[in-house]
């Protein structure tokens, strides 16, 4: 496989073991590893994160290894934004997993194909390896208004416009047009809500400030018709995920026979909700809540 790949690993070695044997079945020929350092107060760690840092050593594939091994920890929001900048200081486009993400062979033939037929598109910022709604279609793709990052690819030129801190979240979050992405304003208050959450309450986590660049931009994802990643991460060893999504689907190889041609840009609307619905909103009382809050504070700040 000609398009690099990025790999973001941490602590987890059985895990990256898993990933290695995943990549293995298309041998890339190009590997960025990025490895965020250990943590001092955590027994043990810097154990852990040598042996994740060992494997990349003999690989059972010939390929090129690049890697960026943190001596100090950066955490989860500048660790792993850190590598994926890195990743893209040396290369145009490429393919990006954490560890506890495990693809499918057709997952990497997806990314190829979908990041050459949207290169010169501006629109595009994202594609998506994760669904968690099965689209029964038949098309090979669609586009969706929301990023996954289970196992995903994109472009340098999308990446330099992340904005990490989300400075101009409030303006973003006031204008009607960030409503009209989705289909009913719950959608877009979820979204809102939680870019207050995560800034106000300085959460340690670099996902929702890319969700953020890429909505804040009037960007979308090209999204696959199945799911073609499986996160193995729902457990004590996990940062945030430490339990078990029921929301998730089982990894699938999809059919990559025949040509796939370039689409309108136009976002599934429907099919983003009915995953809001599934994986995002929770309950009424959720919903009822977020109605409460926006609505009575009307975003401020």
């Amino acid at each position: 496989m000609d398009t690099p790949v990025l790999l973001l690993v941490f602590n987890r070695p059985e895990k990256v073991k898993q990933l290695i044997a995943a990549l293995e079945k298309v041998q890339p020929k190009k590997l960025y590893v990025s490895a965020d350092g250990p943590r001092k107060h955590i027994e043990d760690e810097s154990e852990k994160c040598a042996a994740v840092r060992g494997l990349f050593d003999a690989l059972p594939w010939e390929c090129e290894v690049q890697r960026n091994f943190s001596e100090e920890n950066k955490g989860c929001k500048y660790g792993v934004s850190s590598g994926i900048t890195w990743f893209f200081e040396h290369e145009e486009q490429g393919i990006i997993l954490e560890d506890d993400c495990i693809p499918q062979p057709d997952f990497f033939s997806f990314c190829e194909k979908m990041l050459t037929l949207y290169a010169n598109n501006d629109k595009v910022m994202h594609i998506n390896g994760t669904t968690f709604i099965q689209d029964t279609t038949g098309r090979s793709h669609y586009f969706s208004q929301v990023p996954h990052v289970w196992g995903w690819a994109t472009w340098r030129w999308a990446w330099q416009k992340v904005d990490l801190e989300m400075k101009e979240r409030t303006h973003v979050a006031r204008q009607k047009s960030f409503l009209k992405l989705f289909k009913n304003k719950i959608d877009a208050w979820y979204w809102m809500d939680l870019f207050r959450y995560v800034n106000q309450k300085n959460v340690d986590t670099w996902d929702v400030s890319w969700v953020y660049s890429v909505m804040s931009q009037g960007g979308v994802c090209v999204a696959c018709p199945t799911n073609m990643v499986e996160n193995i991460g729902f457990d004590e060893e996990a940062t945030h995920t430490k339990k078990v999504n029921l929301a998730t689907l089982p990894a699938q190889q999809r059919d990559s026979r025949g040509r796939i041609e370039p689409m309108a840009v136009k976002v599934d609307k429907d099919m983003d909700h009915m995953v809001m619905k599934k994986v995002f909103h929770g309950g009424w009382v959720s919903r009822i809540t977020r109605i409460i809050k926006m609505v009575f504070f009307r975003y401020h700040g």
